[in-house]
């Protein structure tokens, strides 16, 4: 699938953005969601490896939800990395293939 570069979420655009200048502590996420500035970041490496396609993709289905909740108001479920995680991954699942 073609991870996109930016996507509209109650119309407002959030830029889905590569990060390979990160500080030390994110070396060591695969993506981050800042709502401040409504950007998704996805690395390319984590901890020296290159991150693969399908990994990449579902963390950016990860960090949109993580996006989507808080632009629906939804704190508590947005701190629930545990369901952040499944519903992502159904996600990733049920629309990756059709993306591609």
């Amino acid at each position: 699938m073609t991870i996109p570069q930016s996507v509209q979420l109650l119309g407002v655009t959030v830029s889905v953005l590569p990060y390979d200048q990160v500080t030390k502590t994110e070396k060591k996420q695969l993506g981050l969601s800042r709502f401040s500035d409504k950007t998704i970041w996805l690395a390319d490496k984590c901890r020296g490896k290159a991150v693969s396609q399908q990994l990449k993709e579902h963390t950016f289905f990860h960090e949109l939800l993580h996006q989507a909740l808080d632009s629906a108001g939804y704190t508590e479920q947005n701190g629930d990395e545990q369901f952040v995680d499944l519903v992502s991954g159904l996600l990733h699942q049920a629309l990756g293939p059709h993306m591609r």
